[in-house]
């Protein structure tokens, strides 16, 4: 009985010191009968083959040792064998592997502890990214507002200039009309027609009668008085026509003087103004939002870390060192073994009762905590369940352009995606960070490395003529537009709304069909193609 319980003493010391370095040897094979069999260990000690639902490889090992431990039960002992039992079987599996299991507990807690902890950082980056993003974004929607005010203030101006010069050029030659007719009047009062008058050829003194002189003075003096009511007369329309004249001057000058000033740039100066804040606001809204989205994303990431070794830690039949099950059960297989080990060096037997007794007296000495609570108060709507499909920041989206027309404000939500390595929201397309990552409707390739409007483009929200606007992912005022006939390829003042250009006026390029890939006309010697982006990924 020594020689047999000595060739057991040398198997099982093996397989206890195996069992202890288990889950070191992740490239251990569990025999062909272990790895296609399940040994299910009852109450009463006994195995039963189950196929063909694996168990991990130590509690195999575990169940292996139990079996023959119990097929020693009423062996004779020597004294030395009770002794390798007592000072070295005994220790190495209660100490040791119970250590192991303990060890391992205490591993796997502090790594989801610490999970839950760098989950929680993230939120908190994550939260506070998010309130700043609000901030800049509803600051963006005040100045959009203010922009929109600033530039109905100078369009309104412009208005009212048109309004008076039209009314300054109708005044102006109204003037004119009257000094013309007042001048004409002068004119035609400035001739005079005179009868003869019939002085006597001959006179007789001698009749007494003066020569009738008398008559003949009268007729001159009628003459020279009408002289005098026509030169006055005269005068009068000459002063009128002067006057008129210089009123016209007067008031054309003037008209003249207002059409040629800039009457309106204050306005116009504070419209810019107002612009250039709004496009500062907008890249700072951006930025936020931008890093909001991938702050998110961080989140989401680590949330699903903490999720997949929870997972891990709640299966069982792992074969690894994360399932809290396992560990629980090869903690009774370890009792269990111990029992029979001390029934074998007492010589005595193990009944059923006996067996759940003895293993009752040590049983699992931990409690997993997987921190529902925490993660719960982590993944409040507040703090980002990463089940988000959009996101709210003012609540509003302003569509721009060039004239206060073209400016509306809509209620607006963000489509977000959460999934680490894409792009967070659609206007973080541009950044330099994501832009490689964006999945672009065309790129645009030219001989001119450095030419502004290469690389890739996207959809973005805004349209123009019916036809989306498509923006140049690493500089958003290269823009793609339909001009009616087909795209024109332009630069616009902003990087939101269309641009100005069309025809022949502030074109870089057009395509006068749908964007498909093909040669872009472009001005001068450069040469340009639109290429597709799925088969540059390719």
């Amino acid at each position: 009985s020594f020689r047999k319980f000595s060739d057991w003493f040398t198997r099982t010391l093996l397989q206890t010191l195996e069992i202890v370095r288990m889950r070191c040897l992740s490239a251990w094979i569990a025999s062909a009968a272990w790895a296609k069999l399940h040994v299910a260990l009852e109450a009463d000690g006994d195995m039963h083959v189950v196929d063909p639902k694996p168990m991990s490889t130590r509690q195999a090992r575990l169940a292996q040792l139990e079996t023959q431990a119990k097929s020693m039960i009423g062996t004779k002992l020597s004294p030395d064998a009770k002794q390798i039992i007592d000072k070295i079987l005994l220790p190495t599996i209660e100490t040791d592997i119970e250590s192991a299991i303990s060890k391992e507990f205490v591993t796997t807690q502090e790594q989801l502890t610490d999970l839950v902890g760098g989950l929680a950082t993230k939120t908190q980056q994550a939260v506070a990214r998010k309130t700043s993003a609000d901030t800049m974004d509803t600051a963006l929607d005040t100045c959009r507002s203010s922009e929109k005010e600033a530039l109905e203030t100078y369009e309104a101006c412009e208005r009212d200039r048109a309004v008076k010069i039209a009314s300054d050029a109708e005044q102006c030659q109204a003037k004119k009309d009257v000094a013309e007719q007042k001048c004409g009047e002068r004119d035609a009062a400035a001739g005079l027609t005179f009868s003869d008058l019939c002085a006597p050829k001959q006179c007789d003194l001698a009749e007494g009668n003066m020569c009738k002189m008398e008559d003949f003075t009268k007729a001159v003096e009628g003459m020279n008085a009408l002289v005098k009511q026509k030169n006055d007369e005269y005068l009068a329309k000459a002063q009128a026509c002067a006057d008129a004249e210089k009123t016209a001057l007067s008031i054309c000058v003037a008209a003249e003087e207002f059409a040629a000033a800039d009457s309106c740039k204050p306005q116009r100066d504070q419209a810019q103004h107002k612009q250039t804040e709004c496009e500062s606001d907008y890249g700072k809204a951006k930025v936020e939002i931008c890093s909001f989205g991938s702050d998110m994303q961080d989140k989401c990431a680590e949330l699903s870390e903490v999720r997949s070794l929870i997972v891990k830690i709640k299966s069982s039949d792992r074969q690894d060192s994360w399932s809290e099950s396992d560990r629980q059960h090869e903690w009774q297989a370890v009792q269990r073994l111990s029992c029979l080990l001390k029934a074998l060096r007492d010589e005595g037997d193990l009944s059923q009762e006996a067996a759940a007794t003895c293993a009752a007296s040590r049983p699992y000495p931990h409690t997993f905590d997987y921190l529902d609570a925490r993660i719960a108060e982590l993944t409040t709507a507040t703090n980002f369940t990463c089940d988000e499909k959009s996101m709210t920041f003012s609540g509003y989206w302003w569509s721009t352009g060039d004239k206060s027309s073209d400016f509306s404000r809509a209620a607006s939500n963000h489509a977000v995606s959460v999934q680490e390595g894409t792009v967070p929201f659609q206007i973080c397309g541009g950044d330099a960070s994501t832009s490689q990552q964006h999945a672009c409707v065309f790129e645009v390739s030219s001989e001119t490395p450095n030419w502004g409007a290469n690389g890739a483009y996207y959809e973005t929200a805004e349209t123009h003529n019916g036809k989306p606007i498509y923006a140049n992912s690493d500089d958003p005022t290269f823009v793609f537009q339909f001009g009616g006939d087909g795209f024109d390829l332009c630069q616009r003042t902003r990087v939101t709304g269309p641009s100005t250009c069309g025809g022949h006026i502030g074109r870089l390029g057009f395509k006068n069909d749908v964007l498909v890939p093909g040669s872009i006309f472009t001005w001068g010697t450069r040469t340009a193609a639109v290429v597709d982006c799925s088969s540059q990924e390719a």
